[in-house]
């Protein structure tokens, strides 16, 4: 439990680890589709991928432009960097269901029913509605 607000020092340790995570988990999901486009397959931005480039943006705002113009407020700075890591620790979660890879049937189960697969799998809209609760909580919650 913290005494008080984290130090300057704890706070850019947060955030810089947090874009870290993010830079790396968008530049994995980029190379990804860029690999499936040149096999000529369908490529897309997953929801998962919107989420992330949305932290990233809020974090790079609230967390380090703001507090260079002298703006900072420092529930909305801990309230980002919150959710920013609810965001990376269910991006696994949610690519891997967006894949049905929870399944023993993978994709294939919208395949044998004569279907394309979809946008967002059934387990992909599962995994996001418990993405999105999850920040709920950890915006109303986090001071």
């Amino acid at each position: 439990m913290l005494n008080g607000p984290p130090s300057e020092e704890v706070l850019a340790t947060l955030v810089t680890s947090a874009l870290t995570l993010q830079f790396a988990a968008f530049g994995w999901r980029i190379l990804r589709e860029i690999q499936l486009g040149d096999e000529g397959r369908r490529t897309w931005f997953l929801a998962t991928d919107y989420l992330v480039v949305a932290s990233l943006c809020s974090l790079v705002v609230v967390c380090i432009v703001l507090p260079f113009a002298g703006r900072a407020n420092p529930a909305h700075i801990a309230k980002t960097i919150a959710a920013a890591y609810v965001v990376i620790a269910s991006f696994p979660i949610n690519t891997a269901a967006h894949y049905r890879l929870f399944s023993r049937y993978g994709r294939a189960k919208y395949r044998q029913a004569g279907r394309d697969v979809p946008y967002i799998s059934d387990q992909e809209g599962f995994t996001l509605l418990l993405t999105l609760a999850a920040l709920a909580a950890t915006i109303y919650f986090v001071a």
